[in-house]
């Protein structure tokens, strides 16, 4: 048998190696439970203050194990016409002001996430960390890069990251609601739970 070919399989068991570590340690997508994820919004007017919720949620995060800390992006869709405020009239407007037809999703897609305080590898509801979080929105068509604070844990077999943020919905093209006696301040309050579904190997036993 010649070098070289006593060298050939050494190399195969080598790079065979290499891919299986990759496989093991490399990113994973973590999809979204949407039954155990929530967001809602809160809207002032003039006469009085009202509560939404989106129905319909949507996405997943990237795990990178080799990240500080491991989740660094995530993408999220919020079915505009499963937007409510509880109230049909109000509904119907509120639609018909974020054109649905033209604009059925409202994307967020993360972009980059900073430990604040908090150890994230031990992290619990009780005591989680806290990070800074800053993303790209995209709302009527509009780009806009937010940025705001997040709680962050794991709970059993799930990852789970809440927050709140102000939107100011004239930054993404919307015109101010004015109806009569009422007009409706541009900034929207929302505040959010998004689970996501850990693989078994990261879940707590």
């Amino acid at each position: 048998m010649s070098v070289s070919s006593r060298f050939i399989p050494r190399l195969l068991l080598f790079a065979a190696a290499a891919v299986s570590t990759s496989l093991s340690y490399g990113d994973q997508t973590l999809p979204l439970d949407p039954e155990d994820s929530s967001f809602h919004f809160i809207g002032d007017s003039f006469l009085h203050t009202f509560h939404g919720e989106a129905k319909v949620i949507a996405g997943s995060a990237i795990l990178n194990p080799s990240a500080a800390p491991p989740i660094q992006s995530a993408r999220l869709s919020f079915r505009t016409a499963e937007l409510t405020t509880f109230n049909d009239e109000r509904d119907a407007k509120m639609k018909d002001w974020m054109q649905i037809p033209i604009h059925p999703d409202v994307d967020f897609t993360l972009e980059k996430v900073t430990p604040v305080s908090g150890d994230y590898r031990t992290a619990s509801s009780h005591d989680p960390a806290r990070f800074a979080v800053s993303g790209t929105l995209t709302l009527n068509a509009v780009k806009q890069r937010i940025s705001g604070e997040a709680l962050g844990w794991r709970e059993h077999d799930r990852l789970v990251v809440t927050g709140d943020i102000v939107v100011n919905t004239l930054n993404f093209g919307l015109p101010q609601i004015r109806m009569l006696v009422i007009t409706v301040a541009p900034d929207v309050k929302t505040s959010y739970r998004f689970s996501f579904k850990l693989p078994p190997q990261l879940a707590l036993k």
